[in-house]
């Protein structure tokens, strides 16, 4: 009984301290980069350059050379509580390319889906903006045992506003532009997408955060 009455109490406070804790869902889905010469945090997403599958756009599973994932990414720089703070915000997409090869042979433009030219426009209930994408580069992950696979990415400048508007919508949709007809279509995200967005949002509230002087004794 008194084994019991142990395994009782050591189930509660584990089960109060889980609730204790109010991080959110996705919390841990960011790696935080401090850059001491450039005196600028990057907050970015876990194993780069994975992130989450863009719904109805491709998987690791099928025969097609198209993956599209998804990832946030905060860069920020300056003193929290003061003019000198500043936060920039990126949607990132990644084009992992499910085609078995070195990167030189991954070259050829049928490869790749995307370009420095492609718009991304999103909707938010129903209102829609088009976004021009920048930084768009190619490059390669894996290794000789596993294979090397070629990818491409490009980034989408994101404001605090939409930020904001993405946390309270309730329908998000999006299309990168595109000449070919697979990687040209629309997709919209799924109930996982707020969760991350809010978890993302924390995140760069916790690290902006003025820091609390303690108490004077």
């Amino acid at each position: 009984m008194k084994k019991l009455g142990l395994a009782l109490l050591f189930l509660l406070a584990n089960f109060s301290w889980c609730y204790a804790d109010n991080k959110p869902p996705h919390y841990g889905d960011w790696d935080v980069i401090y850059d001491k010469v450039l005196k600028k945090t990057t907050l970015i997403h876990q194993h780069r350059p994975y992130g989450q599958g863009v719904p109805g756009m491709g998987d690791a599973f099928s025969a097609q050379s198209l993956q599209l994932q998804y990832s946030l990414e905060a860069v920020i720089s300056g003193t929290p509580g003061t003019p000198s703070l500043k936060v920039v915000y990126y949607w990132l997409f990644d084009n992992i390319l499910n085609v078995n090869a070195t990167f030189a042979l991954a070259n050829p433009t049928r490869f790749f889906k995307y370009s420095p030219n492609s718009q991304f426009t999103l909707l938010i209930d129903d209102n829609s903006t088009t976004i021009p994408t920048q930084n768009y580069h190619t490059g390669e992950f894996g290794d000789d045992i596993s294979g090397h696979f070629p990818f491409e990415e490009l980034q989408a400048p994101l404001t605090q506003d939409t930020l904001n508007q993405l946390v309270n919508a309730k329908e998000v949709a999006g299309n990168l532009s595109s000449d070919d007809q697979n990687a040209g279509k629309s997709f919209t995200f799924d109930d996982t997408f707020k969760q991350i967005v809010k978890a993302f949002v924390y995140r760069v509230n916790e690290i902006t955060a003025v820091p609390v002087a303690p108490p004077a004794h």
